[in-house]
């Protein structure tokens, strides 16, 4: 048997992945595949960039690729090179934050990707033959110098293993680590806890082997005559060889979509094997040339001038209603003409799903379910595949955003009522007041809730459905609550902004504007911002002190939003989307066509807004987001859940 030996030294991590449309490249030609039908899959574009490509990261919207002696920026909307810069490296990994990382022969060097500026970079004591990242680790093949774990916030090495071999390839997948060596050495480990690796197995397969891929229970395996292994890792301690085919050629290349592997053969073409059941060889594309594989990567890199507009998708009918985004970077939104659309980061609508009345209450997201009403009565629970999982009839319109707790999800319609339910459709109280409620529900912490009514009270209702108290404002009340850990933040159509204690419904302070508050607040950890029909965005201290407006030329309907950097954002009912710095002053503007009745989403990259024209609009910017720790957004978060934290 082979001893492996390995030392560590340890720090610390987590994990990052995503997949789209086939790449291939060779010499200065790449290559883009529909993988419509995965087994013969056809050429849908190509482009020269001229010198010979090594490597490449490729996206709906760009790519970064590695010549013999530089580094491009591609531009796939203006089909363009939009960057060159002079460096000579072999590979490139890109980190979840963005973070560039050129692989030399020696070294890691650390790139700013929205300009390519270098921001530090590590020594290796052996030659690298092979780098994979996680998005928050990088993993290294440095030959008989083994295997290396670099932190990139640090920029160090925090644990390296000595290996009798000289290693070729590693690959990752679900905090598995496999690695091959020029002896013919296949070994797994886990990488789980990244601060402590242990070796899982290892094997002898066949002496030469040059390249490793894996995926969930698989892993494929080549050496350097182009016979290839199909493994077996579902129980990584103990892989099993189940097949091995002997290609045309040496493989230059591996890459898994799904069950399917595509090989690399170089001038030889593409190799399309079927790894379902027992592999075999199911397709062939022999008129690509292929010395490298990729696929497009299921994320977007923010790279844009701010303020301009990435995509605009058209719906059925106007917009009225601030859209959700989940963890994927799935935007949904809904229309007056009744439908519920899902639309992909790159402008994609995914699906639509219709109902038989006009909608204008934003969905909600939670537990991989979009839940959101409409005016045909009905609250709705969908799936993100767009499936109606259920519905459950009210006694009125359900004119604005629900709000989801742990427990309970709470809606309230233009009958006066306030219903409670549980994620299984079933009702746990409701709560009745003698006018319509115009505003939203919003949660706090402890389960309270918290919604305005059209006879001028602010109401807390206990998790339960008690009543704790009302306040009396004077006025009916359209500008939805917002909450921090203290207080309840609102306005009213007579154009009183008010403050109360979340406790007792205590008045702390109230800031007269003069003319209607339909705008719903948001804040930070010193400022509150809202809008008026008077055409000023406000922004007050916490102690309601006037810190300084911003006039625009129509009335502000809409909440604003809040980033992490303090920009604050907002839509007028002229169709322009501002931001502004937390001084008051303006970053920038675009004109976006009709009325902006829907409050901007603000998320790492950028803004998502709907507009009467019946456009949703994503919009880049330098921002990294809107922070979940204050009620800097309509509904909280992106999500729009309603709920403080």
């Amino acid at each position: 048997m082979r001893m492996i030996v390995f030392f560590l030294i340890v720090i610390s991590l987590s994990i990052a992945f995503s997949k789209e449309e086939l790449i291939s490249f060779d010499g200065g030609r790449v290559y883009i595949l529909d993988l419509s039908d995965p087994f013969f899959p056809l050429i849908r574009d190509r482009f020269s960039l001229g010198g010979v490509i090594k490597d490449g990261i490729f996206f709906e919207n760009m790519a970064f690729v590695l010549t013999e002696d530089s580094l491009l920026r591609y531009d796939f909307r203006e089909r363009t090179v939009t960057f060159k810069k002079k460096i000579t490296l072999s590979k490139l990994l890109l980190l979840k934050d963005e973070t560039l990382v050129g692989v030399g022969d020696k070294r890691l060097v650390f790139m700013d990707s929205k300009n390519l500026k270098e921001k530090g970079k590590i020594d290796i004591e052996g030659f690298i033959n092979e780098a994979v990242t996680n998005g928050s680790m990088i993993f290294i093949a440095c030959g008989k110098k083994g295997l290396y774990a670099v932190d990139p916030s640090t920029m160090k090495w925090i644990w390296r293993i000595e290996v009798d071999s000289d290693l070729t390839s590693l690959d990752i997948d679900k905090g598995i680590l496999a690695a091959v060596g020029e002896d013919g050495l296949f070994f797994i480990a886990d990488i789980s806890n990244v601060s402590k690796p242990k070796i899982l197995s290892y094997i002898f397969i066949s002496e030469g082997l040059k390249k490793v891929k894996v995926s969930d229970k698989y892993a494929v395996v080549s050496d350097d005559k182009g016979q290839t292994y199909f493994l077996d890792i579902s129980d990584p301690a103990n892989p099993e060889i189940i097949k091995s085919i002997t290609m045309m050629g040496e493989v230059k290349d591996i890459e898994f979509s799904g069950n399917e592997v595509y090989l690399g053969l170089g001038d030889k073409g593409i190799i399309v094997i079927d790894v379902s059941n027992k592999p075999k060889i199911v397709g062939a594309i022999p008129d690509v040339e292929s010395d490298g594989i990729t696929v497009k990567k299921k994320v977007l890199i923010s790279i844009g001038e701010p303020g301009k507009v990435i995509w605009k998708v058209k719906c059925e009918g106007e917009i009225r209603s601030t859209p959700a985004v989940d963890e994927e970077g799935n935007v949904y939104i809904t229309d007056i003409n009744g439908y519920l659309y899902a639309i992909d980061p790159f402008g994609n609508i995914k699906w639509k799903f219709k109902t038989s009345f006009l909608i204008t209450a934003g969905p909600s997201l939670r537990n991989d379910l979009v839940f959101f009403g409409g005016w045909d009565d009905y609250l709705y629970a969908v799936n993100k595949g767009g499936k109606l999982v259920w519905r459950h009839r009210t006694s009125g319109d359900i004119s604005q955003v629900v709000a989801l707790h742990d427990d309970f999800i709470v809606v309230c319609n233009e009958s006066g009522y306030v219903y409670a339910l549980n994620y299984e459709d079933k009702v746990l109280w409701t709560y009745t007041i003698n006018d319509w409620i115009p505003s939203k529900p919003v949660i706090d912490e402890f389960g309270n809730i918290y919604f305005g009514g059209a006879d001028g009270y602010l109401y807390s209702l206990t998790p339960e459905g008690k009543l704790r108290w009302k306040f009396k404002s004077g006025g009916w009340i359209s500008s939805g609550p917002s909450l921090d850990a203290e207080n309840v933040y609102f306005g009213n159509v007579n154009g009183k902004f008010f403050v109360v204690k979340k406790s007792n419904g205590k008045l702390l302070w109230v800031f007269d504007v003069g003319e209607e508050i339909i705008s719903s607040p948001v804040m930070n950890e010193n400022i509150i911002a809202f809008g008026g029909k008077d055409g000023f965005l406000y922004v007050l201290n916490k102690e309601g002190k006037l810190l300084w407006k911003f006039k625009t030329p129509s009335s502000i309907n809409s909440s604003p939003a809040i980033s992490k950097e303090g920009y604050i954002y907002f839509g007028c009912s002229d169709g322009t989307l501002y931001s502004l710095t937390y001084d008051g002053k303006i970053r920038w503007k675009v004109k976006l066509g009709k009325i902006l009745s829907s409050s901007p989403i603000v998320v790492k990259g950028r803004i998502y807004v709907g507009s009467v024209d019946g456009f949703l609009y994503a919009i880049s910017d330098d921002t990294k987001g809107a922070s979940p720790e204050h009620w800097s957004l309509y509904h909280h978060d992106e999500k729009n859940t309603g709920t403080y934290e």
